[in-house]
């Protein structure tokens, strides 16, 4: 049920930020390799960003790995946790306007990959005292698995 009141908001909020783009898509044997490039903002110091890709079928939708910018004192603060659980993340004043990354998407897993019509949505955050807030959703236009 989760997954469809985030599809809910990723329609009303569509379009919100600048689209992403594919920059390739690839089919490897029991695989779909999906190569994009997606807008990165700047976070307050005390604030971070989060951009998670969500690959989007017409009845299932699949989390991909999220992009984490964080402001310097965000940082320090993630840094020091007791735990040793740092998660990895790109500082704010190194981050670039874009970032490309890579996912490879196994169709074993999610067969449903080969024959659904796709998208591509971005959800960006703003974690701010632990708590999120949604900046903007964008998304790709349809594109298809090719065998």
């Amino acid at each position: 049920m989760k997954k469809f009141a985030i599809i809910g908001l990723f329609m009303i909020l569509a379009g919100s930020l600048h689209a992403q783009r594919i920059i390739q898509t690839k089919s490897l044997e029991g695989a779909l390799l999906l190569l994009y490039q997606v807008p990165l903002l700047q976070p307050e110091s005390n604030d971070a960003i989060v951009v998670t890709p969500f690959l989007c079928g017409q009845q299932d939708t699949l989390a991909l790995q999220p992009v984490y910018v964080r402001g310097e004192k965000n940082a320090r603060k993630i840094l020091r946790d007791s735990k040793g659980n740092t998660p990895s993340f790109i500082p704010a004043a190194e981050a670039p306007s874009s970032f490309a990354q890579a996912s490879e998407i196994s169709t074993i897993s999610h067969p449903w990959v080969k024959n659904d019509s796709l998208k591509l949505v971005i959800l960006t955050e703003m974690e701010r005292r632990s708590k999120y807030s949604v900046i903007g959703v964008s998304y790709t236009s349809a594109f298809k698995y090719d065998n």
